[in-house]
Order: structure tokens, then C-alpha cells, then sequence
């Protein structure tokens, strides 16, 4: 009988190689340590729910980046990732847009160390997301989470523009995280970038979403940079994007090396 530890160092062991489970198994075994078979394994796999998935992966996390060396807290980006499901439905299926022949889906939340390379990502916990799971409290804990494994507050919040909400925002100037987020290309966004292209607005101007009285609403720097694959004939709306940010940016440029290209 395997305990589940064992199993999940034999998944780390797998994930940390690049290996498929009969080999590293294998090896596993050929190095005189003790490994179940990848049948014993899939078995128990095959048997755990998302929930306690997610509970054994963040331990394990948990545990491995407890021994790191401490630094300079890297950037980090919060997503969203969905797993196509065709069983059942139950409360943690999420409804999304047709995908792999299913609108059904196992949602999770994750927030992952970044850097200039594939190697320096590293997802540090994951959530699972439900119909009713809010994404101001979701990026909230993400954030707490990855601050406690880090041992530090994360020097920089990067997010896809879904987070691009007054709640979202909001929270996070309140915390003092440091964020960009792509804006939502809306009418007065679109304006902005066109006015730019004109030469009728710097690259970064101060813009507040939501609700003119204190508490309705939420203030940031808009900042206009150029994408990386435009050409110079293109029309403003795809020569350029607008990030929302908290950071003070004169260059765009400099907004821009931030980001990583994926």
C-alpha cells in the first residue's frame, strides 16, 4: 500500500523530468527506491477529486519553496485555466464557451512566478473556481497565498484583461499590490488610443473607471504602448494596446519589457 505522500513525490518526481510513468517509474525502481506501478498509480489518480488535487499540489509547493533561498521577490500573473469535463455535472463544473466539444468545464485559478524564460515559471497555488467564486476575492487570496510561499509580497501583479474590473482594481490599489492588466478595448479606451495615434495625448494619462463619488470607482495610469508585432501602416486599434497600472511608466517600452511574451 502506497500513501498518498509517496504518490505525490512520485508526481513530482515525474513532473520535475519531463517523464511518462512507465519510465520514470522505472527508473525510479531501477535506483533501488520504492515506486508503485503506473497502473497502481492512475488507479489512485483516477479517484482523487479536484479539490484534493489541488490541496496536494499546493502542499507540495509549499513544502519544496520552503527550502528556497530568499531574494528579490520576483514578478508574478494570475490566470484562469479550464479542463474540458463530460461526466456529471456538480458544483465545481463551470459553464464556458464550446471548447473540445463541451461547454463544461474544471476551472482552476493559479498564480505563477514569471520571468524572461519558460524556467522561471512556477506556479506557487492554485484555487479551483466555481459559478458563484468571486474574481476580486479569488485574486485577493492568489496574492496572500503567494506572498506567504515567497515569503515576501510578489514585486509585481500581472493579469489577463477578464481582470480588468472596478472590484479587481480596486482592491488591489487599496492593497498597495502593484499591478498591469491589459485595458478592455471600450469605447472610451478606444478613444484614448486613437487620440494618441493623432499626437493629441502622451502615451500615459490618468483614468478612472467607474463611479465619479469616493468608493464607486477606481483610479490608474493608462498607459499606450505600441504591440510588438504592429506595423506602421496599421490602424490605432491594432497598432497599439492600453494597460491599466499602478505603476508610474514614462516609457511605454519600459511597460512593455516587463511583460513576458506569452
Amino acid at each position: 500500500v502506497y500513501p498518498s505522500e509517496a504518490l505525490l513525490r512520485c508526481l513530482i518526481h515525474l513532473s520535475a523530468r519531463g517523464a511518462y510513468a512507465e519510465s520514470g517509474l522505472g527508473a525510479l525502481a531501477d535506483e533501488g527506491r520504492r515506486a508503485p506501478s503506473p497502473d497502481t498509480l492512475f488507479y489512485r489518480l483516477e479517484r482523487v477529486d479536484l479539490p484534493e488535487a489541488l490541496d496536494a499540489m499546493n502542499g507540495a509547493n509549499a513544502e519544496l519553496l520552503g527550502h528556497a533561498p530568499s531574494g528579490v521577490p520576483p514578478a508574478v500573473a494570475i490566470d484562469y485555466t479550464e479542463e474540458p469535463y463530460y461526466g456529471r455535472r456538480d458544483s465545481m463544473v463551470v459553464r464556458g464557451k464550446m471548447k473540445d466539444g463541451t461547454t463544461y468545464f474544471h476551472t482552476y485559478a493559479t498564480v505563477s512566478t514569471v520571468g524572461t524564460d519558460e524556467r522561471a515559471k512556477l506556479t506557487l497555488y492554485a484555487l479551483p473556481v466555481t459559478q458563484l467564486s468571486s474574481k476580486e476575492k479569488i485574486v485577493e487570496r492568489l496574492v496572500e497565498e503567494a506572498s506567504s510561499i515567497l515569503r515576501a509580497r510578489p514585486s509585481l501583479l500581472l493579469m489577463d484583461r477578464g481582470f480588468f474590473t472596478v472590484e479587481v482594481l480596486s482592491m488591489l490599489q487599496r492593497t498597495g499590490m502593484r499591478f498591469i492588466v491589459p485595458a478592455v478595448a471600450n469605447r472610451r479606451v478606444k478613444v484614448i488610443i486613437e487620440a494618441h495615434a493623432r499626437g493629441e495625448l502622451p502615451p500615459v494619462v490618468e483614468y478612472r473607471m467607474g463611479g465619479e463619488d469616493e468608493g464607486e470607482g477606481v483610479d490608474f495610469h493608462l498607459v499606450i504602448a505600441r504591440r510588438r508585432d504592429a506595423e506602421d501602416g496599421d490602424p490605432p486599434s491594432r497598432k497599439y494596446i492600453a494597460f491599466a497600472t499602478n505603476v508610474p511608466f514614462e516609457d511605454p517600452e519600459d511597460l512593455v519589457r516587463r511583460i513576458p511574451e506569452e
